[in-house]
């Protein structure tokens, strides 16, 4: 039976990828030159860590916003438009609305649940 364990977690394993990932998007900045090219899977890796880990936001709005960044990041990959800064940027937007929306879901149990969610173990 699982636990009731809401809240932010963070293991080991986590740290491991964060810090793999951070060294290799460091690796590729430094390879290509292009600051874009290392941002693009710190950016992506940390979102998946908010996601999964501090907020653990619902399957369903993860998937919009991976649709939204690749929908984004392609055209800026193939022609630069729109260039990196706004795909950042727009993504940074769209990770906090959907952020907002799922803390005021009756399921939600990340960080803060008890301010935004405090019947969460009645549910």
């Amino acid at each position: 039976m699982r636990t009731f364990n809401p809240g932010a977690r963070i293991s080991l394993s986590d740290c491991v990828v964060l810090l793999i990932a951070g060294a290799g998007s460091l690796w590729v900045w430094r390879r290509t030159g292009l600051w874009w090219a290392g941002a693009v899977p710190a950016f992506v890796v940390l979102h998946f860590l908010l996601f999964c880990n501090v907020f653990r936001i619902r399957r369903k709005l993860e998937l919009i916003w991976a649709g939204a960044f690749l929908l984004l990041s392609i055209p800026s990959l193939l022609w630069n438009t729109p260039p990196w800064a706004v795909t950042f940027l727009l993504c940074a937007a769209l990770s906090t609305t959907l952020i907002a929306i799922d803390t005021r879901h009756p399921h939600y149990h990340g960080i803060g649940w008890k301010r935004w969610n405090p019947n969460l173990k009645g549910w």
